[in-house]
């Protein structure tokens, strides 16, 4: 029983990751163009997306 407890616990896990690596994808978080911009300080989009994420954090702590 504990085996296929955590097997289910794992498909979880990884249906997360997918869903979220498809998110970063159409947001264009994982395009390497948006991160040289946000480091050359030429687009505001990358720190909106890392501004946003402290903000959910910080509201749930």
């Amino acid at each position: 029983m504990k085996g296929e407890e955590r097997s289910e616990s794992l498909a979880v896990y990884f249906v997360l990751g997918v869903l979220l690596g498809i998110i970063f994808l159409k947001s264009e978080v994982a395009s390497w163009f948006r991160i040289q911009e946000m480091f050359r300080f030429q687009a505001i989009h990358m720190y909106g997306v890392i501004g946003s994420a402290v903000a959910v954090g910080a509201l749930s702590i």
